[in-house]
């Protein structure tokens, strides 16, 4: 990966089905540079890009607004009519990291 680069994501999935789809960026120098007791990382600081000032930035964070970010981690799920009382399944666990082609 180059050397640059501050995003990961992982996947993870158990015998049982529990999914986590995880996305961690630190967007610019060291995130946020708080890092929690005994942990040993930065906490990330990707949502810079959002506004809690301004009702009116298309960017702010609101009721039934959905405010541009380029960071997706996803879990599909799949609703099985053939499992007792029908239940929604794990399909696929996902997630866009970002990049460089996409607005920041």
């Amino acid at each position: 990966p180059d050397s640059t680069s501050c995003t990961v994501s992982f996947q993870v999935v158990d015998k049982e089905g529990n999914a986590v789809s995880f996305v961690n960026s630190n967007f610019a120098g060291f995130g946020t540079g708080i890092v929690p007791d005994g942990c040993g990382f930065t906490l990330q600081n990707r949502g810079f890009g959002f506004n809690v000032d301004d009702p009116n930035h298309p960017n702010s964070l609101q009721p039934n607004k959905r405010p541009y970010h380029t960071i997706i981690p996803g879990i599909i799920t799949h609703h099985d009519e053939d499992e007792e009382n029908g239940k929604d399944l794990l399909y696929a666990t996902i997630s866009n990291m970002g990049g460089y082609m996409q607005p920041q």
